[in-house]
């Protein structure tokens, strides 16, 4: 129990951290294994030693990576009304990777609907033409980017083809093909 409050102290105090989200599975382990071990009992002396080296090269490996810039990555041209619409934003990072953001990293803004993290929900009833989104980087503001989503006009009642007419019409041009090369002979 003692335990157990210990590491959610711990991860409430570094939530922010997009880092510890990522590790928080290993620190967790790492810890509960130190927390089992009796530390008076001379048996585990070699497991002491290896637990602090390990410790010290998992602490001196770690080096947060700074986000160089930002790029928005949208999977569809508009947006639509009544539904939560995914932002993607990568970030390019000081080792050359990239990496999604989330609202922990990026700030987002839009002219009109709300942020649910990364997804923008607009109203049913949105009657404009359009939408400005912005993204800053909260560690360095100056990483930004601003751009303007238009509205889905048409209505989403289009019907796919059945398997049937699919392979239907897929018969039908085979057809025509092979009368049209028997037509050029």
């Amino acid at each position: 129990m003692v335990f157990q409050i210990k590491v959610l102290e711990l991860r409430n105090s570094f939530a922010s951290h997009s880092w510890f989200r990522r590790n928080f599975s290993k620190i967790t382990a790492f810890i509960a294994l130190l927390w089992h071990i009796n530390f008076t009992n001379t048996q585990n002396t070699w497991l002491k030693k290896y637990l602090l080296i390990s410790l010290l090269a998992f602490t001196s490996g770690v080096q947060a990576q700074k986000i160089d810039s930002i790029y928005v990555n949208l999977y569809t041209d508009s947006l639509k009304r009544g539904t939560h619409n995914y932002i993607n934003v990568d970030g390019l990072l000081s080792n050359g990777s990239y990496q999604p953001l989330d609202s922990t990293d990026i700030i987002f803004k839009s002219s009109d609907g709300k942020f649910f993290g990364n997804s923008l929900l607009i109203d049913k009833d949105f009657s404009k033409e359009k939408i400005t989104i912005e993204v800053t980087c909260r560690k360095n503001p100056l990483l930004h980017k601003r751009f303007d989503m238009y509205i889905k006009t048409k209505p989403d009642n289009e019907q796919l083809k059945t398997e049937e007419e699919l392979l239907n019409e897929m018969r039908n041009q085979r057809n025509r093909k092979k009368n049209k090369s028997n037509l050029a002979i």
